[in-house]
């Protein structure tokens, strides 16, 4: 095994931290929705077809 350069290590820190972010994101949204009873309307349908993508 080669040891590995900081580059790599910032690397997979970073992909790590934007996981991390999603999730957040994902769980953050779903009680939101949960909790916020969103009417059924084209703008907001639209935007959380965007988030899905």
């Amino acid at each position: 095994m080669p040891q590995m350069n900081p580059m790599n290590w910032m690397m997979i820190f970073c992909l790590i931290l934007v996981t991390f972010i999603y999730l957040l994101m994902m769980t953050y949204f779903s009680t939101s929705n949960k909790i916020i009873p969103i009417p059924q309307s084209n703008p907001i349908s639209n935007s959380k077809k965007n988030l899905k993508w």
